[in-house]
Parts: structure tokens; C-alpha cells; sequence
């Protein structure tokens, strides 16, 4: 019976879910890493938000052969897509260019802060210098014609690397590659329009927890011809899968004020516009509020 033992790990981390994790990504192999993994026997598992790549014990010696071999340098690049309609609307960056992708690698980055963890990008979440251009020669052989059609959210490569290496070499089987990606949630200007018999003159919103602040905006007309009072925040807020926001809507008073709706609803990810704020386009999420 074959013995297999654990390569890597690659797990994707985004900040809009409650967990941590980010879920819905599927990881299809490039046409080379397919061939790759069935010359060496190579095993993927798919998890909740990532891969596990398992290689079996007895063959450890002809795969350092394929890591070692300077004309055909070994990698395993994965095409990521997301199943999640609405995933480039909770995610930043935005995750959509027209003549670029996202790309990750494990070539020169160190482990986080003694943990084991192996970021696969410098700054501590995903940014725009993690974009590489569709032309690039580190997407070849990887990205196809039917991919500009059917966008990846990003590529991923794991390619021959001093940590690579040391697990093939361990015979301990605790050794492994702990490969992350981390997104960050999108942050966008939250806009409260009150309409009905909530356009009171002196209401105003409060934040019970988290310290942010809405301004009074004026008044709004709609395309049904309503017209609404808007309060918009001070601060970019993220949009998260669940929100422990607190924000409450008072008619100024005594005592702190009268509480008109206890807890306002909160921004889901694809309900927002562009406008500009502070003389900047900004993403901004609508909110109506009709009582």
C-alpha cells in the first residue's frame, strides 16, 4: 500500500468571512502540472479554502530528481477560480484587470514572524504589486485563450525552493510547506437614505461599538421621486460576511438622544456606487432605510 506524506499546504485567507477562510475557490491545474503530477504520483486534496499536496514516501527520490532538473525547472501552477458571483465585490484589490492577473509564487519570500507560514506576497494582505501582466513570461504554459474569456481570480506556482526541498529530504513526517494568501475585505463609505416617516430633522446616527462616525450628507431624490435625508461615514468601513456593527439611527434629545431603530442594517458586498468623496471617486455602499 502506498504511503503518502504531506508536501504543502495552500490556503487562501480572506477577511469578509467569519472564519478567516476563504471559501468557494476552486484550483484547476495547468495542462504542464497535470503532466507533472501524474509522472511523479503526486496527490491533491482539496480543502474548505485551499489545497493539500501529498507526495508518496517511496518515490521521494525520483521527485528530487524533477526539483533538481535545471533544463525543465519543476513547478505546480494552479489557475484559481472563484464560485462566488459576488466574490470581486467583498474582496480587495479589486480583483479584475483587463490586461493583468493576479499572481503568487514561492520564489524568495521568507516565512511570517516564526510561525511557519510562508506569505506568498510582501505586504501583509493582497495589493496591486501582486498583479502581472497576461503577456508575462511567468504565465506561460499556465494562462490560455479560454482563460482571458473565463478569468482566474488569481494563478498560484509552487516551484522548487530551500523549503521545498528540506520536506522531500525530512523523513519526519510532520514536515511541510505551510503556503497562505491573504485577502483583505473591501472598504467602502457606508450611505444610510432615510426615507418616510424616518426623514426627522434631528435624527443622527451613533456607533455603539466600533467608534465610527456618519455625518448628516443633505437630501437626495431618487429616480421614483422620493426624496431622502443621507448620513454617509467618515471612515471607510469593511463589509464582512457577519457584521458585529452596532450602528443605531436616535432623534436628538435629552439623555443622549431617542432610539428610533436599534440596529440599522448593514452594506452586503455587491450594493454600492461610485462617487466622490473629498474630491475623490470612492466605492460607496447604499443603505435605504424606509419606515
Amino acid at each position: 500500500m502506498a504511503v503518502f506524506q504531506q508536501l504543502c499546504i495552500v490556503s487562501v485567507d480572506h477577511a469578509y468571512f467569519a472564519d478567516g477562510r476563504c471559501r468557494g475557490l476552486e484550483f484547476v491545474p495547468a495542462q504542464r502540472t497535470l503532466y507533472f503530477i501524474n509522472k511523479t504520483g503526486l496527490l491533491i486534496k482539496h480543502t474548505v479554502n485551499g489545497i493539500v499536496i501529498f507526495y508518496e514516501k517511496s518515490r521521494a527520490e525520483a521527485l528530487r530528481q524533477f526539483f533538481g532538473d535545471v533544463d525543465e525547472p519543476f513547478s505546480l501552477a494552479f489557475k484559481v477560480f472563484s464560485r462566488a458571483p459576488d466574490f470581486s465585490y467583498y474582496t480587495q484589490p479589486i480583483t479584475f484587470k483587463e490586461a493583468a492577473i493576479l499572481y503568487f509564487d514561492n520564489q524568495g519570500i521568507t516565512p511570517d514572524d516564526g510561525s511557519g507560514i510562508i506569505r506568498l506576497h510582501s505586504d501583509e494582505y493582497v495589493s496591486d504589486q501582486n498583479f502581472v501582466e497576461l503577456g508575462s513570461q511567468l504565465l506561460a504554459d499556465i494562462i490560455n485563450k479560454r482563460d482571458i474569456l473565463i478569468r482566474p481570480v488569481f494563478v498560484v506556482n509552487i516551484g522548487n525552493s530551500p523549503s521545498i526541498s528540506a520536506v522531500i529530504s525530512s523523513r519526519q513526517n510532520s514536515s511541510s510547506c505551510d503556503f497562505r494568501i491573504k485577502f483583505q475585505a473591501r472598504e467602502t463609505f457606508w450611505k444610510y437614505y432615510l426615507l418616510g416617516e424616518m426623514r426627522k430633522k434631528n435624527a443622527f446616527i451613533t456607533d455603539r461599538n466600533n467608534g465610527f462616525e456618519f455625518e448628516y450628507s443633505g437630501e437626495e431624490s431618487l429616480p421614483d421621486n422620493r426624496t431622502g435625508m443621507t448620513f454617509i461615514s467618515k471612515q471607510l468601513i469593511p463589509v464582512r460576511e457577519m457584521s458585529d456593527y452596532y450602528f443605531q439611527l436616535k432623534e436628538k434629545g435629552v439623555g443622549g438622544g431617542r432610539i428610533l431603530i436599534k440596529r440599522l442594517p448593514v452594506a452586503t458586498p455587491n450594493q454600492f456606487s461610485r462617487k466622490i468623496i473629498n474630491g475623490q471617486e470612492a466605492a460607496v455602499s447604499d443603505i435605504y432605510i424606509n419606515c
